[in-house]
């Protein structure tokens, strides 16, 4: 009686002990848990802290891209980290593509306005440095291209007359038979001169506009190719600001339309 009782009492005791040892495994397990949801939590707020610094200052470069200051908008963008490129999911990839096609339109006005100066073309010169200046107002060239446009509508000075001092009267001279001079010659006709050719820097700038447009179309075929579709846009619309006409656009934009829609169809019908 006495063994049995004995043993009743040590299985009790060996039941408490496993049940206390399960109390103390699920508390250890409970203030882990805690400790996980709260690290999670501070990430979280990490997280959300990082994607709210990216955002500022992707809008900042985009602000100063808006100011005309592609220059400044590029430095901007290219001071985002890779983690802010990651976040923002593709934005800052578009962005660069808007400062370079800015900054690309900047360079051929710059072109442009300098063979205008350089033919005499004063209103030519002055239309092209003025949009120069709404696409980069921060353009090296800017300012002496103003300069120069400036000194070429100026007028030239006026001549300086010098009075000659009165001469002195003549003495009289007794008079005499003067001889009658013989006829002069008749005049030979004066040589008719042909107009010198006129330049035409109005031909040769058309002729800048649709290569460039071009060029951003090739761009816009190859960003298509990749399935970066924004990027795309991007590129037709400048080709669409360098040459309005090009039939070659609206044929792009339809492209791209309905290769983005093929893509969509076949990423659902895969899913």
């Amino acid at each position: 009686m006495q063994s049995r009782a004995a043993a009743m009492v040590c299985t009790d005791s060996s039941r408490a002990k496993k049940v206390k040892e399960a109390e103390q495994a699920v508390q250890a397990l409970v203030k882990e848990q805690a400790r996980l949801q709260a690290e999670k939590d501070r990430q979280d707020r990490q997280a959300a802290k990082d994607k709210a610094d990216c955002d500022r200052r992707y809008h900042q470069a985009r602000q100063l891209l808006m100011d005309r200051k592609p220059a400044s908008a590029a430095r901007a963008a290219a001071a985002l980290e890779a983690a802010c490129v990651e976040l923002l999911d593709g934005q800052v990839a578009s962005l660069t593509v808007e400062i370079q096609a800015q900054a690309m339109r900047a360079d051929y006005l710059v072109q442009v306005a300098d063979e205008a100066i350089e033919a005499g073309n004063l209103t030519l010169a002055a239309q092209k440095v003025e949009q120069l200046a709404g696409e980069d107002r921060e353009h090296a060239q800017l300012a002496s291209l103003r300069a120069r446009v400036a000194r070429l509508s100026s007028p030239p000075p006026a001549p300086v007359v010098v009075t000659p001092p009165p001469a002195p009267t003549p003495a009289p001279v007794p008079a005499r038979s003067i001889p009658m001079p013989a006829p002069a010659p008749a005049p030979r006709p004066a040589p008719v001169q042909q107009p010198a050719p006129v330049s035409a820097p109005a031909a040769q700038q058309d002729n800048a506009q649709s290569d460039m447009a071009n060029a951003f179309l090739r761009d816009a075929e190859s960003s298509m190719q990749r399935h970066l579709y924004d990027e795309a846009k991007t590129y037709v619309k400048s080709a669409e600001r360098m040459d309005p006409r090009n039939p070659d656009v609206a044929r792009m934009k339809q492209r791209i339309t309905q290769h983005e829609l093929d893509y969509m169809r076949k990423a659902i019908v895969i899913q």
